[in-house]
C-alpha cells in the first residue's frame, strides 16, 4: 500500500560519469524519517492485503481517528492538522469558563450545597478539580502543538502521521473533560436540590435523557462517517461511545462492512493523492526540469487533469535534452504528442540520434 507521506519518495541526481540524462541515481530523501511503526499502522488500518478485508483484527489504537488525514494531498493535509490544532485550543480556551460555572454552582466553597454532604461534596471538588486540569491541557498543549503546526507542517512530508499521538493526546483530554463535566453536572444538581427529592430526580432524568441522546446521536454519526476508524478504536472507547456496536452482533457485522468499503474507498484515495503530491514535487533537482514540470502541471490544471503524473512527461522530454519550455514553442504539436504515448521506447539513445529524430518530426 502506497501512502502519500513522502516515505517512498526519492530524488534523483545527475551522475557526472554518465553520458547524458539516462543515468541517475537515487539517494534516500532527508525527510525519510516516518518510523516502520506507522506504515504498519496505515497498512492495517486499510486492509492492504486480501487477508485483512476479511478477518484482521481491529488495531485497538484510537489514533486510527487521525489515519485518513494523512491520505489527503500535502497541501490539504497540512492545513487540516493546523485547523485542527486550532479548533482543540479554541475549544480548551472558552471551555474553562464553563467548567469554573459548574464548578462555584456545584461546590459548597461558592454557591452550592449546604455543607450536610460531605462525602458527595469532596467527590465533586476532585471530579472538577481533574476536569478544570485537564481542559487547561487542552489549551495549553493544543496552542504549542498549533504553532509547531503551523511552523513545520509544510516543510515534513510525514506531519500529520508524525502528529498522531500528539493529536490522540489533545483527544484523550478533550474526551475526559467531558465526561467529567456530565459527571460534575449530575453531582451538582444533587448538592443544589436534594433533599428535595421530586425536583432532583426530575432534574436528573431530564439531564439523563438529553445526555443518552446526544451519545446515541453521536454514535450513529460517528459510524455513518468514520465506520473504518470507529472499527479500529479500541473496545473500551467503542463500549463507552458505541455501546450498540460492542455488544450487540449484528451492529458489529454492520461496522465492519461499513468499515471494508470505506477502507476501499481511502485506498483509492491515497493512490490518487501520491500522484498529486508527486506532480506538486517533481523528482528532479535540475532547475530547467523543474521549469518544464511547472509548465506541465499548468497545462494538467487548465485540462482538468491534476490526477496525471506529470512528472512521468518531464521525465521524457528531459531524455531527448528538451529542458527549457521555450525549446517546445519551434515543434508541432504531432512532434510533442509523441511524449504522451504509452508505448514510449526504454531504449537507450545517443545526443545524435536524439537530436536527428527530433528534427525528423
Amino acid at each position: 500500500m502506497v501512502v502519500p507521506t513522502g516515505r517512498h519518495r526519492h530524488r534523483k541526481h545527475r551522475n557526472a560519469g554518465g553520458d547524458g540524462p539516462d543515468e541517475c541515481r537515487d539517494d534516500p530523501s532527508p525527510d525519510d524519517d516516518l518510523d516502520t511503526e506507522a506504515i504498519s499502522l496505515m497498512d492495517r488500518f486499510l486492509f492492504a492485503n486480501n487477508s485483512g478485508e476479511d478477518g484482521a483484527p481491529s488495531l485497538g489504537v484510537y489514533e486510527a481517528t487521525c489515519f485518513a488525514l494523512s491520505l489527503d494531498p500535502a497541501e490539504v493535509r497540512d492545513e487540516r492538522i493546523i485547523m485542527l490544532y486550532e479548533a482543540y485550543t479554541l475549544f480548551g480556551a472558552l471551555y474553562i469558563n464553563g467548567v469554573w460555572i459548574l464548578y462555584e454552582w456545584g461546590s459548597a466553597k461558592a454557591y452550592g450545597g449546604d455543607g450536610t454532604n460531605a462525602v458527595v461534596e469532596r467527590i465533586f471538588e476532585l471530579v472538577m478539580a481533574v476536569a478544570f486540569c485537564c481542559n487547561v491541557c487542552v489549551a495549553c498543549f493544543g496552542a504549542w502543538f498549533w504553532i509547531l503546526s503551523i511552523l513545520f507542517a509544510s516543510s515534513h512530508q510525514n506531519f500529520v502521521l508524525t502528529s498522531r499521538r500528539a493529536v490522540m493526546y489533545l483527544q484523550y483530554l478533550l474526551f475526559f473533560t467531558i465526561l467529567l463535566v456530565a459527571f460534575g453536572i449530575f453531582l451538582g444538581i444533587y448538592l443544589n436540590l436534594s433533599p428535595h427529592w421530586p425536583e432532583t430526580i426530575v432534574a436528573l432524568a431530564v439531564v439523563a435523557i438529553i445526555f443518552l441522546v446526544g451519545m446515541d446521536v453521536n454514535a450513529n454519526h460517528g459510524v455513518a462517517c468514520a465506520s473504518l476508524e470507529v472499527y479500529h478504536h479500541p473496545w473500551w472507547i467503542k463500549a463507552m461511545l458505541y455501546p450498540a456496536y460492542c455488544f450487540v452482533r449484528g451492529r458489529r457485522k454492520e461496522l465492519k462492512e461499513r468499515a471494508k468499503l470505506r477502507a476501499k474507498g481511502l485506498r483509492r484515495k491515497a493512490q490518487k493523492s501520491e500522484k498529486q503530491d508527486a506532480n506538486r514535487r517533481p523528482e528532479s533537482t535540475d532547475g530547467s526540469l523543474s521549469a518544464m514540470a511547472t509548465l506541465l502541471r499548468a497545462a494538467a490544471v487548465n485540462l482538468d487533469r491534476e490526477d496525471n503524473a506529470i512528472h512521468t512527461y518531464a521525465a521524457r522530454l528531459d531524455e531527448d535534452w528538451l529542458r527549457d519550455p521555450g525549446q517546445l514553442r519551434s515543434m508541432s504539436v504531432d512532434a510533442i504528442s509523441r511524449y504522451c504515448r504509452t508505448d514510449w521506447p526504454r531504449r537507450c539513445r545517443t545526443f545524435s540520434e536524439r537530436r536527428r529524430e527530433r528534427d525528423e518530426d
